[in-house]
């Protein structure tokens, strides 16, 4: 495994116990959700990753020193 690869799904999964710092799981609880909430500071401590304030006050994910925003885009289908 490169320092550049990134895995996903069964993949990330299957990695975790051996990289538990740089695995992201869990993190669909904070989408739309400001870094200071509440419900965002309690959950985490749970987290193995790092889990920063950006500069708009959302909610990013720092793994090996970079920084990560999540953003989510909805599309409606009809």
């Amino acid at each position: 495994m490169g320092e550049r690869n990134r895995f996903m799904g069964a993949s990330a999964k299957n990695q975790l116990i051996s990289n538990i710092k740089n695995t992201i799981w869990g993190w669909k609880k904070l989408i739309g959700r400001k870094f200071t909430e509440y419900v965002v500071q309690k959950e985490i401590p749970h987290l193995t990753y790092e889990v920063v304030e950006t500069k708009d006050g959302a909610i990013g994910i720092q793994v090996r020193g970079v920084e990560m925003k999540i953003i989510v885009m909805i599309f409606d289908c009809n």
